[in-house]
């Protein structure tokens, strides 16, 4: 099939063309009904022994196990990673949650796979 290049719409030689429209990251969220996030909070004050509102990484490995995962030291220390921004060597609440969130969705995204 033979195009007639003189035929190319309305673009003037010098005209940009459009940009393509780029790929969507989405990003998937976990929300935790009210009595799993009082159960985190438990779990998360247990190892808060100081009650200073942040348990130490170390501990953080109880919490996940007790949630029937077994990440390696690699994984536990990128989940730790990816909360801790300071790097202090601890977890606030918030950086718990999160962390437990993530693992969750990967873990559905994994039997989501299979």
């Amino acid at each position: 099939m033979n195009a007639d290049l003189g035929d190319l719409g309305d673009i003037e030689p010098d005209q940009e063309a459009e940009p393509e429209e780029k790929e969507k990251t989405v990003c998937a969220r976990l929300v935790f009904t009210q009595e799993q996030e009082d159960d985190l909070r438990e779990a998360f004050n247990l190892l808060d022994y100081n009650g200073e509102g942040k348990i130490k990484a170390e501990d953080f490995r109880v919490a996940i196990k007790a949630l029937g995962y077994e990440p390696t030291n690699e994984e536990l220390q990128k989940m730790i990673s990816a909360v801790d921004k300071g790097q202090s060597g601890k977890l606030s609440f918030e950086n718990f949650e999160t962390a437990i969130m993530r693992k969750i969705i990967n873990r559905i995204h994994e039997d989501d796979q299979e």
